[in-house]
């Protein structure tokens, strides 16, 4: 049988290795959460320093009777990495308007903070123009990029009752009554 002293240095021997064993996970355990930490940490700036960042000034779509001119304004602004006026190109993407096309001496002359417009104008169908707005080589990229603006046309019709004369007439259950209408636009008058 093993002495008292003896099975205590036993005891301590064991626990002397689960201890440097114990201390040895909490020091990898440290090191993982501080590694963690400052990656986490340099992905913060890093994403903070973005460069230029495009985005919409106000809601599209900016909306107009076919024909009509219409405008949304685009603005570049310091994403945190120093912007410099980036190059940024403009170009419909998308034309259901029958021959839309952007005004040409619109196009943005980019100013860092400052908002810029495009004008574009509605072609003679009803339908909807998509505008891509792009920062392109050589400037800085940006977040954002490309943006889309989108144009409709919002083509309202007035209608007037031709026959029977003030709109109504007296019909009975059952009974077709014919009815005529003139529909006008922007002056001009379309059958129905």
């Amino acid at each position: 049988m093993q002495s008292m002293s003896a099975h205590c240095a036993a005891g301590q021997a064991m626990t002397g290795r689960a201890a440097n064993g114990f201390k040895r996970v909490l020091a990898r355990t440290v090191w993982l959460l501080v590694a963690m930490l400052a990656t986490q940490a340099w992905s913060g700036i890093a994403s903070a320093q973005t460069g230029c960042v495009l985005s919409a000034v106000g809601s599209p779509p900016a909306q107009g009777i076919s024909g009509s001119q219409v405008s949304l304004d685009f603005v570049v602004t310091d994403g945190g990495a120093g912007c410099v006026a980036p190059n940024v190109t403009v170009a419909i993407s998308t034309d259901t308007t029958g021959g839309g096309s952007l005004i040409s001496d619109a196009l943005p002359a980019i100013t860092v903070g400052t908002p810029s417009t495009v004008i574009v104008e509605l072609g003679p169908n009803d339908g909807q123009i998509d505008v891509d707005v792009s920062c392109a080589p050589p400037g800085p990229s940006c977040s954002g990029s490309p943006l889309l603006l989108w144009f409709e046309t919002n083509n309202v019709y007035a209608l007037t009752a031709i026959d029977p004369a003030g709109g109504s007439k007296a019909a009975r259950p059952g009974e077709t009554v014919p009815l005529e209408f003139r529909a006008t636009r922007n002056g001009v008058a379309y059958s129905v």
